[in-house]
């Protein structure tokens, strides 16, 4: 998760393990990784993106991949051509919509509460959690805060 912000460390032992699937451990014994996949995520390039386009998983479950000029602009001032060029692919996903965070919100009551969440209780999770700023890693604190403990205060009570 947010590869951009590894050391340059990391990336050199990376580039190993990408290549040929093998890194040694602290002992010096090969970790075969050769049937791994790795997944990398990244912001650094999520400001380039036109609120238009129209990327990530649709309906029919199809993806749709992106590799905009500007967007490979950003990642190769950001990342060694070295480590890029042994990635597979590179997805540029949508923002999450409206939709896509009430679902997070239900799955983030429902089992830790106990309790039905409501649309107005929804809604005024997303309209205060400030999700759209700061994600949806948000919406946990938020609820914690603003729901959970409060709602612990009312059964102490």
């Amino acid at each position: 998760d947010e590869i951009e912000k590894a050391d340059d460390k990391l990336f050199d032992a990376l580039l190993n393990l990408l290549d040929k699937g093998v890194v040694k451990d602290a002992s010096g014994k090969d970790l075969d990784f050769s049937e791994s996949m790795f997944i990398f995520t990244s912001n650094e390039a999520i400001h380039y993106r036109s609120a238009d386009d129209v990327i990530g998983i649709i309906k029919d479950v199809k993806f749709i991949t992106q590799t905009d000029g500007l967007i490979l602009k950003v990642l190769e001032s950001r990342f060694r051509m070295e480590f890029l060029n042994r990635l597979d692919s590179i997805f540029v996903v949508n923002d999450l919509t409206r939709a896509d965070l009430e679902k997070i919100v239900k799955l983030e009551i429902n089992p830790k509460y106990n309790v039905l969440p409501s649309k107005e209780l929804i809604d005024f999770i997303l309209d205060n959690s400030d999700c759209t700023k700061f994600g949806a890693r948000n919406i946990r604190r938020f609820i914690q805060n603003n729901v959970g403990i409060p709602l612990a205060s009312a059964i102490l009570d």
